[in-house]
């Protein structure tokens, strides 16, 4: 990857993150006292865990640029697609890699759901 798409990418990166840390901020436990709030309450919650979730996946990415190793996949060694990097920029795995490692957590997933509903 040259270095101008690599500055562009780490200043998405760097934006991406600081929209991130503004919603990871803790919700309003007054909140969820009010009668009917408890579900806004918890969805709140669980986007601001999943904010921060990504705020270190993002952190991972700036590291990477900084020690030369971003755009490497984590499962193959191969370069990741830079068609990828542009719409996940802290993508860790290219493509194919990331499909397989899919397949196999929702196999993984769809075999335990069954042998939960079988036993």
């Amino acid at each position: 990857m040259n270095t101008p798409d690599l500055r562009i990418l780490e200043r998405r990166l760097i934006e991406s993150r600081l929209t991130l840390e503004q919603q990871a901020h803790p919700p309003d436990e007054t909140a969820r006292d009010h009668p009917g709030a408890a579900a806004a309450w918890n969805l709140e919650k669980l986007w601001r865990r999943l904010a921060v979730l990504q705020t270190r996946e993002i952190d991972v990415a700036l590291l990477k640029i900084h020690r030369g190793e971003f755009g490497i996949c984590e499962g193959c060694g191969q370069p990741i697609s830079s068609q990828r990097l542009d719409a996940i920029p802290w993508a860790r795995q290219c493509f194919p890699c990331h499909s397989g490692q899919a397949q196999k957590t929702f196999a993984l997933f769809q075999g335990a759901s069954w042998r939960r509903v079988a036993s």
